[in-house]
């Protein structure tokens, strides 16, 4: 089976027009059937080349990066895992990871949060922390929007966001060095509301970051 054949297993033309249809509903069941068959590909990486992998995020990103912003949860919800699945299958991911930075900080890198879903905001800081990844080393001009995430992602009401989010902290400190100096002041001032938490992991989390 050639590469072209397994792509078109994953999504069809039909697939991809769903994605901008005006229904939610059928939004909905375009993304829940590319979740359903690249949760089957993933599982099988024999099959499932990095070529594969980057033939469908090159055809899938744009709609999915829109569905970040869907008025469905659910789409936003299913958007944000496909894309977190398919990044680090990638020949290049890091090309990919520096297009996301931007969208994932307009939904959750202001104050107030674009994103209201707690389920959501956790995927995207999975998702940031999956793109972060993506780099041997530094983030390298991604970081202005990195350091944004990370200070308003600290302020988050929900605790697992909250560790996740005091992770990347040290993540980001231990590869970028000196060059987070200027974003210490307000990551440290959000971070030290998070000392006080009434759960012990988040504030051994804050405390580490």
């Amino acid at each position: 089976m050639t590469a072209a054949s397994n792509t078109s297993v994953l999504y069809t033309q039909r697939d991809l027009n769903c994605l901008s249809d005006p229904e939610r509903n059928t939004r909905k069941r375009a993304l829940e059937k590319i979740n359903k068959e690249l949760d089957g590909f993933v599982k099988k990486p024999q099959e499932f080349t990095p070529d594969m992998a980057e033939e469908c995020m090159t055809a899938l990103q744009k709609p999915l990066l829109k569905a970040f912003a869907d008025q469905a949860e659910k789409c936003r919800e299913l958007s944000v895992l496909i894309v977190c699945t398919l990044l680090p299958a990638t020949r290049n991911p890091t090309a990919f990871a520096r297009s996301l930075f931007p969208v994932i900080r307009q939904r959750i890198g202001t104050l107030p949060q674009e994103e209201e879903s707690e389920e959501v905001r956790l995927g995207l800081l999975l998702l940031t922390k999956a793109a972060v990844a993506c780099f041997e080393k530094s983030v390298g001009e991604s970081l202005d929007d990195l350091a944004n995430i990370l200070e308003k992602a600290s302020s988050d009401k929900f605790p697992d966001a909250k560790k996740v989010t005091s992770e990347l902290v040290v993540e980001m400190c231990a590869r970028e060095g000196g060059r987070v100096a200027e974003y210490c002041p307000p990551l440290v001032k959000a971070l030290q509301a998070n000392l006080v938490h009434q759960q012990q992991k988040i504030r051994s989390a804050a405390l580490q970051a």
